[in-house]
């Protein structure tokens, strides 16, 4: 934990900087919760770079480990507004499968995967630890709170700044919440890394979701060209097959479907020479 002396001054450009081009629709603060704000807050961390953290997420070892945040509706009510209902107004690139005008936002994504993350886990590995891989499901896109949604047939240069944005915006999650909840933000940078075999089958799944989702909803909001498509086909398998190969025949199943599927494209699927 940090200690609570001076704190250091932050070098990197701010998260405004490098995400306000992202698809973020900021939250408005109404009059009937505005008064949670006027509550003394603990001072942020500031932190210049995410070094490996030795402990992980998970059971809490010691007090300190319990952060400084106290149990009051106001502590409630910053909590929701700032860190729990943000990702609703989050919108990805996929629709819904029930409803073609209307796209998914990150709450409803992270719900899904891990419902289905929680269901097949064990058909790969008994091992699993399930709890892991719900909280991993739950909280693996918090960083889009500040950075959006980065869809896969984003600009070249929307693309390339995916990485940085996201660093940057987990950042400014530790200063914002690293001191109220230490133990999120272990889970969240134990995600981020890859650090253990749950975040690995869970970001893996997360490559094969909106293959499934299209399929279900018969319709691909973006219409790629088929060879757009057979391009993002092979980023997600080349992520999949690093990270968690034993779902790749999951993968390659579902892009044999989007093959019979001519429907999802603006130009027809092709056959392979």
């Amino acid at each position: 934990m940090p200690d609570s002396g001076p704190r250091r001054v932050r070098a990197q450009p701010s998260v405004a900087d490098l995400c306000g081009h992202a698809r973020v629709r900021r939250l408005s603060i109404s009059p009937q919760v505005s008064n949670f704000q006027s509550r003394p807050r603990s001072a942020p961390i500031v932190v210049t770079q995410l070094d490996p953290l030795i402990t992980r997420g998970g059971r809490l070892h010691g007090k300190d480990d319990r952060g400084t945040a106290e149990l009051h509706a106001d502590t409630l009510l910053r909590l929701m507004h700032e860190l729990a209902t943000p990702p609703y107004r989050i919108e990805r690139a996929t629709t819904v499968p029930f409803d073609h005008k209307r796209r998914e936002n990150d709450a409803e994504h992270s719900f899904s995967l891990g419902v289905a993350a929680l269901c097949i886990a064990p058909l790969f590995d008994s091992n699993l630890d399930l709890a892991r891989i719900c909280t991993y499901a739950l909280i693996h896109d918090l960083e889009e709170i500040y950075a959006g949604d980065t869809p896969i047939y984003s600009d070249s240069e929307t693309r390339a700044s995916k990485l940085k944005r996201e660093q940057a915006a987990r950042i400014e999650l530790h200063q914002q919440f690293g001191n109220e909840y230490p133990w999120l933000l272990r889970y969240l940078d134990d995600y981020a890394e890859l650090r253990d075999e749950e975040s690995r089958f869970v970001y893996a799944l997360d490559k094969i979701l909106p293959h499934a989702s299209v399929i279900i909803a018969n319709y691909h909001p973006a219409r790629p060209t088929w060879r757009a498509y057979k391009a993002s086909e092979k980023i997600a398998r080349k992520k999949i097959s690093d990270t968690y190969p034993r779902l790749s025949h999951v993968f390659e199943e579902l892009c044999q479907r989007y093959a019979q599927m001519p429907q999802l494209f603006s130009t027809p699927p092709r056959k392979a020479p």
